[in-house]
């Protein structure tokens, strides 16, 4: 694992991090810099203004300078991640959101780690600003709003409740196993999804059950019929079309 930067303290305008790391979890905090959060291989999650994002390396984060956010990761990411200066961007998104991982979107997150803070190679030193520069007006084009990886946030207890019980029971939870553990009605548990989560409870149980499945994906020697059903699905044939119907893709191209 790499030393600890002190993020605040760096004197360069842009500078990359690369650190392999096991599980981890990093309370919600925030930086003076823009950030570009990128998993090389595993996955992420990333939760930020009310809303949880799964990153796999298909996608990669962007997040503005000052926004409280926290990542997570259950089996351990490589981590590529960027450092901008909101001088080296001064048109970039205000926002959170994700973007595909393009093959020029990779090469240029894993070349900033040749650019890290404190570096001092005179050829790379002469390319650092103009790199970084680019890669944040390149950002204004990678971003768009990716719901299909995305989760609101619960607001209450009742909700929050519910999203705990799916969570731990992604393959088996119903309706009815959702609002006996929320402690509400299965007409008040409809209703409150629609209402604070902007989503049917269907909508969303079938959105965890996917965001679940990348993450199984992830992990060495899985295969499709092993995630289909710990996902709550019948048959890989099942799984595979639902699958396709989300991300636009089958299970294959998510696999580790």
């Amino acid at each position: 694992m790499a030393r600890p930067v002190d993020i605040a303290a760096v004197d360069h305008a842009g500078f990359g991090l690369a650190e392999d790391l096991g599980p981890f979890h990093a309370a919600p905090h925030s930086h003076p810099r823009h950030q570009l959060l990128y998993a090389r291989a595993g996955t992420m999650a990333l939760v930020a203004e009310r809303r949880r994002w799964l990153l796999p390396p298909q996608r990669a984060a962007w997040i503005p300078a000052g926004v409280v956010h926290e990542v997570r990761s259950d089996a351990g990411v490589e981590l590529r991640t960027a450092y901008l200066s909101p001088t080296l961007c001064p048109e970039a998104p205000a926002t959170c959101a994700v973007f595909p991982t393009t093959p020029l979107a990779r090469e240029m997150l894993v070349y900033a780690t040749e650019l890290p803070a404190g570096s001092r190679h005179a050829s790379r030193e002469r390319v650092r600003d103009p790199f970084f520069a680019a890669l944040g007006a390149m950002v204004s084009e990678w971003v768009r709003a990716d719901d299909a990886y995305c989760l609101p946030l619960a607001r209450s207890d009742e909700l929050r409740r519910a999203v705990a019980h799916i969570e731990t029971n992604v393959a088996e939870a119903t309706a009815s196993s959702t609002a006996a553990a929320a402690h509400v009605s299965q007409r008040t548990l409809s209703r409150r999804f629609e209402e604070e989560m902007g989503l049917s409870f269907r909508d969303y149980l079938q959105l965890s059950r996917m965001l679940r499945a990348l993450e199984l994906l992830a992990a060495p020697r899985s295969t499709v019929s092993q995630v289909a059903i710990a996902v709550g699905f019948q048959s890989p044939g099942a799984f595979a079309t639902a699958f396709r119907a989300h991300f636009g893709v089958p299970p294959s191209e998510y696999r580790a």
